[in-house]
């Protein structure tokens, strides 16, 4: 992992105009922070740059020190000292003095119990009570310093009325998160593009005013992409000579947001959202910004993370390439993810099942869009198709007849008023939609006035379950 650490360098020489060494009349001192690369191969733990002198091993020290194990740093801004691993920090890992990754995580759902009140969430049979989304926020927390693990990482997305808090959970994440960082309007776009190069976590409060049209193209690219490994956008930076030249941007970095209304679908689906509303709880007095407040102390909490996170990451790796629920598929999964792999990382020798509550409650977020009506054409698409096609036995079907069942379960949803039969799906689209997720045995053909389409049941039931529509 890469570092800034504080010293103190004291220069006692000098080198004159003709090269010759110069002895200082009074010794110089001054306060600098360079980077530093902290490794944990196996057993071995090193820490290279200046500081390294310091714990014993001047070799490790030298500026060539990375290049002769073959690493190169391609870090152009250094992280803020408060968000970073600190000396004291460090020293102890070096030392090997290790925290516990179960206190850990119990510290930091301490600390945003203490602050937030959550609401119990319907599961099916069964209730999850609030410390559940409290564990959530939690594990998505962890996951942000074990980013090198993941392909794609879920945002986060507080929403709910004004008051509900959901700035106090934005503020929460930017002191706990890997470099976290609270971005407000008025931040420029090349501070944003070099913190989510190093992989920092972003939060934004508002993000209607991200979606609005007048708003910085550049900055809006930087923060609605990067979910996915690899994804990286393209600005124009002043080179060397002055000239202006497109440069590539690595994008890939956790992010969150907080809304009153929500994303659209399409960012939606990379989300995982937070019902928040305002309630009576004392917790709405306390602030997050202080500091001395909190249950247990930021600084300690936050070396802790990085500790773990340097320890762990191999393993975690091998979590997240392995978690692939049958209940989750595609980009169903794609926001869960890490957190579900955090939470089998946790379960770990620890008699703990922090996955099976992350897969109910994943589950449940997901029956509740549904349930509210929360759905692109296709899944409309589908839900209509479940109906006529796998529960009635209808293959043959006109597009009227999905659009009229479309819009009956849009009633039911609340997502139509009652008296209202304005679907935004038209007959049109509905034969371009069935067309796109091939669910036809056969093209359209005209009965009378009306073209009908034959639908396979079986490409029916494996769109419904890649789409997560109930059968």
């Amino acid at each position: 992992m890469v570092v800034p650490l504080e010293y103190q360098r004291t220069t006692r020489e000098t080198r004159g105009r003709d090269g010759q060494v110069v002895p200082l009349d009074r010794p110089q001192t001054e306060w600098r922070t360079d980077l530093h690369v902290v490794r944990c191969v196996g057993g071995e733990r090193r820490l290279l740059g200046p500081l390294a002198s310091v714990a014993g091993n001047p070799a490790d020290a030298a500026p060539d020190a990375l290049r002769d194990l073959g690493v190169a740093l391609a870090v152009e801004a250094s992280p803020g000292r408060d968000s970073a691993w600190s000396r004291e920090g460090v020293r102890a890992f070096l030392a090997g003095r290790d925290p516990d990754l179960p206190t850990v995580f119990r510290r930091v759902v301490d600390i945003i119990d203490h602050f937030m009140d959550f609401q119990p969430v319907p599961a099916g049979d069964r209730t999850l009570p609030p410390a559940a989304t409290c564990r959530l926020v939690a594990l998505w927390i962890l996951g942000t310093y074990f980013l090198p693990a993941a392909g794609v990482v879920g945002y986060l997305l507080p929403v709910g009325p004004a008051g509900s808090g959901k700035t106090k959970l934005l503020l929460l994440l930017g002191q706990l998160g890997f470099l976290g960082e609270v971005i407000n309007q008025a931040g420029s776009t090349a501070a944003l593009k070099y913190l989510a190069e190093a992989g920092a976590t972003l939060c934004f409060d508002d993000v209607e005013n991200i979606q609005d049209r007048t708003f910085d193209p550049d900055m809006r690219s930087i923060i609605l992409a990067g979910n996915r490994l690899g994804v990286t956008a393209t600005i124009m930076v002043q080179g060397p000579d002055r000239a202006w030249v497109p440069r590539r941007f690595s994008v890939y970095c956790p992010k969150a947001f907080s809304s009153i209304r929500g994303f659209d679908a399409v960012l939606g689906s990379r989300t995982i959202a937070i019902p928040l509303v305002r309630t009576a709880s004392t917790k709405a007095n306390r602030e997050a910004g202080d500091l001395e407040r909190w249950p247990h102390d930021r600084r300690a909490v936050v070396d802790a993370l990085w500790s773990v996170a340097l320890r762990h990451l191999p393993l975690a790796e091998r979590l997240y390439r392995t978690t692939t629920p049958d209940e989750l598929l595609g980009r169903e999964l794609e926001p869960w993810r890490l957190v579900l792999a955090m939470a089998r990382l946790l379960d770990q020798g620890a008699g703990t099942d922090h996955y099976a509550e992350m897969l109910a409650l994943a589950l449940a977020k997901r029956r509740d869009a549904h349930d509210q009506g929360e759905l692109g054409a296709e899944a409309w698409v589908l839900r209509a198709l479940v109906r006529l096609v796998l529960v009635e036995g209808r293959t043959r079907l006109a597009a009227s007849a999905i659009r009229e069942e479309i819009t009956r379960q849009a009633k039911d949803a609340g997502a139509l008023e009652p008296d209202s039969d304005d679907t935004p799906i038209t007959a049109a689209r509905i034969g371009k939609l069935l067309r796109g997720l091939q669910l036809r045995k056969r093209t359209g053909q005209h009965h009378g006035t009306r073209r009908t389409h034959e639908i396979d049941p079986l490409a029916v039931r494996d769109r419904a379950r890649a789409y997560g529509i109930p059968l």
